[in-house]
């Protein structure tokens, strides 16, 4: 008995030591000028050179650790006006966070400013602008403990979900609403979840699937319209039951419209 106590107190101080941070990551910073790294890496709207990224941070409970993040977000794309924009947006996975040191933190600013190179071939090119949803998906940096981490932090991903299903309606909003106003309706909206960001990103996103299947199961029209600006929602190794899939792609089986919600998986990716 003595044994287990002691085994108990062991596992319980190793937590304690091995716990990653959990607090806000990104806020206001009124010094934030000019795109300057030093001052600007912790702001939760950044102008870097050639594209704009933004963040809205989660916790454990499913709850926004700062609204302002997402109003301010939605308040920057909406003063876009009738520009055309490619925004991209993505959810990261378990043993990531979003600290400016975190390795997908890092491969979001190299994609986006890949991006808008390649935007600088066209002859209308769109604004890059970026989201990046952080969650608690690093709970535990002690190395055995961090593989221990996986249940608890699958179900904190589905909690924050709820939180984000918000996030998707209010950003499908405004960028429906600009290209309806954009002279060149060319503007793109992209969904990216990987790990137990897949699952993030499909519990937000399956009210949204629903609601728009189901429309265009009983109006051929709006079936056409949404075909030609077409968005497109993607989950990498996303960690879920493919059961929550299947329910829905039974459900909708008789659509045939362009890819809405494309599932990639890989047997290298752990």
């Amino acid at each position: 008995m003595l044994q287990f106590r002691l085994l108990l107190i062991i596992i319980f101080s190793l937590q304690l030591l091995g716990c990653a941070p959990n607090y806000l990551y990104h806020s206001p910073n009124n010094d934030c000028k000019d795109g300057d790294d030093a001052l600007c890496s912790t702001d939760y709207i950044q102008q870097r050179d050639g594209y704009t990224l933004g963040f809205v941070e989660i916790d454990d409970k499913g709850w926004f650790r700062d609204r302002g993040q997402l109003d301010a977000f939605v308040q920057m794309l909406q003063q876009t006006a009738g520009d055309d924009v490619l925004l991209l947006v993505y959810a990261h996975g378990w043993k990531h966070n979003a600290s400016n040191e975190d390795r997908d933190m890092l491969r979001m600013h190299s994609t986006l400013a890949h991006l808008y190179a390649v935007e600088q071939y066209s002859d209308h090119p769109r604004q890059v602008i970026g989201l990046y949803v952080g969650w608690r998906g690093l709970s535990v940096t002690a190395p055995i403990l961090k593989e221990l981490s996986f249940w608890d932090r699958k179900s904190t991903a589905h909690n924050a979900g709820e939180s984000a299903n918000e996030v998707f309606t209010k950003l499908q909003l405004v960028m429906d609403n600009k290209r309806a106003l954009s002279a060149h309706p060319n503007s793109t909206y992209v969904v990216i979840g990987h790990s137990f960001g897949g699952a993030l990103v499909y519990s937000a996103i399956r009210p949204i699937i629903v609601s728009r299947l189901s429309k265009q199961l009983y109006d051929n029209t709006l079936l056409e319209q949404q075909n030609s600006n077409s968005d497109l929602v993607v989950l990498l190794n996303p960690a879920f039951e493919a059961s929550r899939v299947n329910e829905l792609r039974k459900q909708f089986k008789s659509l045939h419209a362009a890819p809405y919600l494309v599932i990639l998986t890989a047997d290298n990716d752990w």
